[in-house]
């Protein structure tokens, strides 16, 4: 059911976006200078989503790097079996640190994908005055493969989605491990109980 609401909000979408996205012709221009205008902003949108690509994959290189460098210093720098008490505090105040940087991740990812699904929207419209349809076409070629392969495959998204939950869970985890060490070592809380 929430599927079929999907599609249809997809279809509505999709129409009110070829009613806005086209400009009625002035009778100063030529059916030409038109037909290379739109063209123009075709090669422009399909630039700007190769561009849009190659900024989400640079800021997963980019979060990978950062999440690596932070995980690795709090490894090093308060390893756990000789951990001081003022160390476990330190470690705790910064943990949340790690969080907040791979759920900004998450949400950056989101981002992108966002925006890119809008452009493959506008494309596609762009693409019903065009003699070929390349964008898609292509895009149903993916869905095609997609509902041919195993079902217990995933899609890039999913799969991206997956690092930056791992960090977020090593994380977690590692504070929640640290919160449970401090409150064992706490003088005060061992005496309450």
């Amino acid at each position: 059911m929430e599927e079929d609401e999907n599609i249809d909000n997809i279809s509505v979408l999709k129409e009110q976006i070829e009613e806005a996205l086209y400009n009625p012709p002035t009778n100063a221009e030529s059916q030409i200078d038109k037909n290379n205008r739109f063209f123009e902003q075709y090669k422009l949108l399909a630039q700007s989503t190769n561009t849009i690509e190659e900024r989400r994959k640079d800021s997963n290189n980019i979060f990978i790097a950062l999440n690596s460098v932070f995980l690795t210093f709090l490894t090093q720098t308060f390893p756990f079996p000789e951990m001081k008490f003022e160390k476990l505090v330190m470690l705790a105040i910064l943990l949340p640190l790690g969080c907040i940087l791979a759920w900004d991740w998450l949400r950056i990812i989101k981002s992108y994908r966002n925006m890119n699904y809008v452009n493959q929207l506008l494309l596609e419209s762009f693409e019903k005055r065009l003699p070929t349809f390349l964008f898609s076409l292509r895009s149903q070629i993916i869905d095609q493969q997609m509902e041919s392969t195993d079902k217990a495959n995933t899609t890039i998204v999913k799969k991206e989605n997956l690092i930056p939950r791992i960090f977020l869970t090593l994380y977690s985890g590692y504070f929640i491990v640290v919160c449970i060490l401090i409150l064992l070592r706490d003088k005060n809380f061992s005496n309450f109980l």
